[in-house]
């Protein structure tokens, strides 16, 4: 019999980013005891990952991994709006380092000029 039941792998960065993101979940029959299932959601950067380890042989178990689920979502979709939120700062802090190592050019180039003299 086929253990697994569910399998989904991603990689979360857009291309051309360097680090293997990805996010791996997995569900699977158990193969001791009585029955029941075996799950597990892993999302990791870099050289640093989280797995989240769910047993699911009752329904107590079952209710909770739901719960648990819908606070990952529900903290997520929080921490994402959080960082939209901060779009306009972003915009405004690249400007502000773009206008500099600009300055910082026209300063060079003028003493550059300056020493040849």
């Amino acid at each position: 019999m086929n253990k697994d039941i569910f399998n989904k792998r991603s990689f979360i960065n857009k291309t051309g980013f360097h680090s293997n993101a990805a996010l791996i979940t997995n569900i699977e029959r158990a193969e001791y005891s009585d029955g029941g299932f075996y799950s597990s959601y892993k999302l990791s950067d870099c050289n640093r990952t989280v797995e989240i380890s769910i047993d699911l042989y009752n329904l107590k178990e079952y209710e909770n991994t739901i719960y648990k689920l819908n606070k990952i979502i529900e903290i997520t979709s929080s921490f994402k709006e959080a960082i939209i939120n901060l779009k306009p700062e972003i915009v405004e802090i690249v400007k502000k380092r773009k206008l500099k190592e600009k300055q910082r050019a026209i300063e060079k180039a003028k003493s550059d000029k300056e020493n040849k003299v």
